[in-house]
């Protein structure tokens, strides 16, 4: 094997030694070279990594509300204190209203300068997408992604994905259901969202810490209290949550219970309930009395000082509504599009903070009432078993759907219990332990029991509820000018915005094609920040 030789090196100038300054020269020179070829190596790898790996977006707009926040404002209801957003998207145009979900109280004007000023609009949530995961696995149904949009492909989209290749989907009663491209409309079956979409999907009707005083006192009846009786005997005996029939009399229940001497007290003005716990379950519901927005006319943000001397809203009948797909986000228009606030949903959520007085002993029942049937959550605090299910009259469930084990007998905890999409769901301080799937008829229109859409009750537990909310699911509507329902052609999607109302989608311009998709929405790295450049940490997360 030929070796080969290792020559002398040669003398160079940079061996030589060096004049006095000549180094210092070289190595400014080099130093400038470094930081010229730093950044330029800076900017190649920002280029590729915004080509193929992630990129940030601003949501503009309201589609995905309350998901995703496009440019809005943040309101503190002067009334009862609740936190929530009016979108206003158009700087051109802004909101000129806006109305609290919790006690309907009405501001407006809001675009004059005092209004701007005391509540700013913001821009959208930051967001990052990720370019790769679609590389890897193709979208998967529910996913929130960023697409070119089909009509204009230099504008991007965001959008859940809620139609996958090769199949018909329809919009039903406010639920997606899809079948085969090769099949018949009988084949049509209900898709349903896991548990983490459910979550990201619930839209807040009513949380019952913002009981506004001022307004029980003036005779308004709070929505939770208590029930003189089970819900179906109390129908069989012709009490009524909706207007009576003239020809058929009724009695309404009262339009306030009592804080003493009943099973369920309250010392906190409705806001928890104590009960000791009888041999019959004692029940506590919920009656949607949701006031017209008030003042008519809005009050302006320059009056706000004289609040307490405006006239409440008008109690005409103690006759509660149905829960519909109305949202505040969109309410900050006097017009509107769609069907925004028009439509029945009866796919809803309870939660609360459960706090056992007595250890083993007695049940706890949450109940959901949909399409006329009654569906409940039974916690059993001696055996830390619940049974999910359906029931019928006041004695145990008529059908058991499911039971699950692990369920806290003492102390306090949180319960979530949620029908959606045909599925029962059950949380426990956050963290879901099981659920259900039902196949029942359910009547596509309000019926009376679903006057009275949730309830809590004790059988013979001594226990105290607390931190009450009831949410509702996103409603999807079908577009009028389309067809009812939608076919879906290989590597096509079918995308929608959560703010189904609000949302210019695959239900106008069609289905989205594979080679269009970016990413998908990763998460909120930074939403808007608060007053003095507060960051906005409650909003910051995971794009679910």
């Amino acid at each position: 094997m030929a070796k080969i030789k290792s020559k002398p090196a040669k003398a160079t100038p940079a061996d030589a030694p060096e004049t006095k300054g000549q180094g210092d020269d070289h190595r400014a020179a080099d130093g400038v070279r470094e930081t010229i070829e730093a950044i330029v190596v800076a900017f190649i790898l920002a280029f590729l990594f915004r080509t193929f790996v992630a990129e940030a977006f601003v949501i503009p707009t309201g589609s995905m509300a309350t998901t995703l926040m496009g440019r809005h404002r943040d309101l503190n209801c002067p009334n009862c204190g609740y936190l929530y957003q009016v979108g206003d998207s158009d700087i051109n145009d802004p909101s000129t209203q806006a109305v609290c979900p919790m006690c309907r109280l009405k501001l407006a004007p809001m675009n004059t300068s005092l209004a701007n000023a005391e509540y700013p609009a913001y821009n959208g949530d930051r967001i990052i997408v990720t370019k790769f995961s679609y590389a890897f696995n193709g979208p998967e149904r529910w996913d929130v992604g960023v697409f070119r949009f089909p009509e204009t492909a230099g504008t991007n989209y965001i959008k859940r994905l809620v139609g996958l290749p090769n199949e018909w989907l329809s919009i039903r009663d406010g639920d997606i259901y899809t079948r085969p491209a090769e099949s018949s409309p009988q084949d049509y079956k209900i898709e349903r969202k896991p548990p983490g979409k459910v979550l990201a999907l619930l839209r807040e009707v009513y949380d019952n810490d913002y009981v506004v005083p001022r307004m029980t006192e003036a005779g308004w009846p709070p929505r939770w209290q208590e029930c003189p009786g089970d819900l179906e005997q109390l129908l069989e005996e012709n009490w009524t949550s909706v207007d009576p029939d003239p020809n058929h009399p009724a009695r309404v229940w009262p339009l306030q219970m009592p804080t003493q001497g009943g099973a369920w007290t309250t010392q906190d003005g409705f806001r928890s309930f104590a009960t000791e716990g009888q041999s019959e379950a004692v029940w506590l519901r919920y009656r949607h009395f949701a006031p017209e927005s008030w003042p008519r006319e809005g009050i302006p943000v320059d009056d706000l000082a004289q609040l307490d001397q405006v006239q409440l809203p008008r109690i005409y009948s103690p006759i509660p509504i149905v829960i519909r797909n109305w949202l505040a986000y969109n309410d900050g228009m006097v017009r509107h599009n769609g069907t925004d606030g028009t439509i029945w949903v009866s796919d809803l959520a309870l939660e609360c903070r459960v706090n056992v007085r007595q250890a083993g002993q007695g049940e706890v029942i949450f109940e959901l009432v949909k399409g006329g049937h009654r569906f409940q959550a039974r916690l059993d605090l001696a055996s830390g078993i619940a049974n999910l299910g359906i029931a019928e009259g006041a004695g145990p469930l008529a059908t058991t759907l499911a039971t699950v084990s692990g369920i806290p007998t003492t102390g306090a905890f949180n319960v979530r219990f949620a029908n959606v999409d045909r599925k029962l769901y059950l949380w426990i301080n956050d963290s879901y332990v099981g659920g259900a799937e039902y196949d029942v008829y359910l009547s596509s229109e309000p019926t009376t029991a679903d006057h009275t859409p949730a309830g809590i009750a004790s059988h013979r537990a001594a226990v105290e509820v607390s931190q009450i909310r009831l949410l509702r699911d996103v409603h999807y509507t079908s577009n009028s000018g389309r067809p009812f329902e939608y076919q879906i052609g290989p590597d096509e999607f079918f995308a929608m915005g959560d703010n189904t109302d609000q949302s210019y989608d695959s239900r106008m311009w069609g289905t989205l094609n594979r080679e269009l998709l970016i990413g998908k929405a990763l998460l909120i790295y930074w939403p808007h920040s608060w007053k003095f450049f507060r960051p906005n940490f409650a909003r910051m997360g995971f794009i679910r």
